[in-house]
């Protein structure tokens, strides 16, 4: 039981450590801070159904549309980092 009451303040301090967490980093990506109301770029490549592995266009499904989309062409750079090839 002794044991038990030294572990419990050192755990209770690393719990109120990383309770706090709400992202993560992504090495090479640099993080953006946004504030209320600031605009969001969307990029969707694709998106598809896990179960019919059907496409689907993005303002088919309930996301906020904005007023004008712009469509922008992927590079061959960009295309192979995607898939990897």
């Amino acid at each position: 039981s002794s044991s038990k009451q030294d572990w419990l303040p050192w755990s209770l301090l690393l719990l109120s450590l990383t309770y706090d967490t709400r992202a993560f980093y992504v090495p090479g990506v640099a993080p953006i801070n946004f504030h209320q109301n600031d605009p969001v770029e969307i990029k969707a490549v694709k998106l598809t159904s896990s179960r019919t592995q059907l496409p689907y266009e993005y303002y088919s499904l309930p996301f906020c549309q904005p007023s004008k989309i712009t469509y922008k062409a992927e590079n061959l750079g960009k295309r192979k980092e995607r898939t990897g090839s």
